[in-house]
């Protein structure tokens, strides 16, 4: 019984509007460790990290600004973002 996500493109919009998108800042992509997410217009309810084979690797709940992905391996990592007009998956590189 394990949690998995499979998705194909960069970013996968789920149930937000395009222009939206533009109101969350995920930053600095590639990241050493600290990914630092901010928002003037919305609320982060929750954060969940999945690897490149869709295994949950980290989840967070509240309003997160900012996630350390520090102790996983380097490769390619998914945020998937929750606030409270919806959610969508961001691709990001841990060096």
């Amino acid at each position: 019984n394990s949690d998995t996500i499979a998705w194909y493109e960069n970013k996968t919009i789920i149930g937000i509007e395009e222009n939206q998108l533009n109101n969350l800042n995920i930053y600095p992509n590639p990241t050493k460790g600290l990914v630092f997410i901010s928002s003037k217009t919305e609320t982060i309810i929750g954060i969940t990290v999945f690897d490149v084979l869709g295994k949950k690797v980290l989840q967070l709940e509240g309003n997160i600004q900012q996630v350390d992905i520090s102790s996983l391996q380097s490769g390619m990592y998914f945020l998937r973002i929750v606030t409270d007009r919806g959610e969508f998956v961001q691709k990001i590189i841990k060096e």
